[in-house]
């Protein structure tokens, strides 16, 4: 029973400390792979605005590992005219237990967050919400410069609504 016990209590020690039982499996270092994303960013947007007009803005960000590494924290704020000022705190952790990332997207003007899944590729990152209605496509052009679009699935299609255009700032 002792054997048995130790196992278990291995296992519970390994998956609290964002481990997994099955070595291999996943990557050493899975945040590495979204370190293209680290850094304070200016991004030019293009989005749908209300009646389906192109609405264009500037959105400033930064992008920090938090929590040990553990965490991607990515505050955004920009003002759209007409529309009024908007801010995003989102966070990306790895989930070994279902071997993607999990996205929580939080807004200034929505009472709960948009929960994401998604995978990285090469040179992309991909995240879908849960009711795989929303997806945001993250795209490494070079070091300092990146695309993002934000795509809703529409009649089983996706229309991309927004489009932006990272690049890192000297801040």
């Amino acid at each position: 029973m002792a054997p048995l016990a130790s196992l278990f209590a291995g296992i519970l020690l390994s998956i609290s400390q964002g481990q997994t039982p099955a070595p291999g499996a996943i990557p050493q270092d899975p945040m590495k792979g979204l370190a293209f994303l680290l850094g304070s960013w200016e991004s030019k947007e293009t989005t749908k605005g209300p009646e389906g007009k192109e609405v264009a803005f500037t959105l400033k960000g930064k992008n920090t590992l938090i929590l040990e590494g553990r965490y991607l924290q990515i505050d955004e704020a920009f003002e759209v005219a007409e529309m009024g000022k908007f801010a995003n705190h989102i966070l990306f952790n790895f989930d070994p237990s279902v071997r993607k990332y999990r996205g929580y997207w939080f807004m200034n003007h929505r009472a709960q967050p948009i929960v994401f899944t998604g995978v990285l590729g090469d040179k992309q990152f991909v995240i879908t919400d849960a009711d795989e209605k929303l997806r945001i496509t993250y795209d490494l052009l070079e070091p300092g410069h990146y695309k993002a679009e934000v795509a809703i699935k529409r009649d089983d299609k996706w229309e991309v609504n927004t489009t932006a255009e990272y690049r890192r700032t000297g801040e």
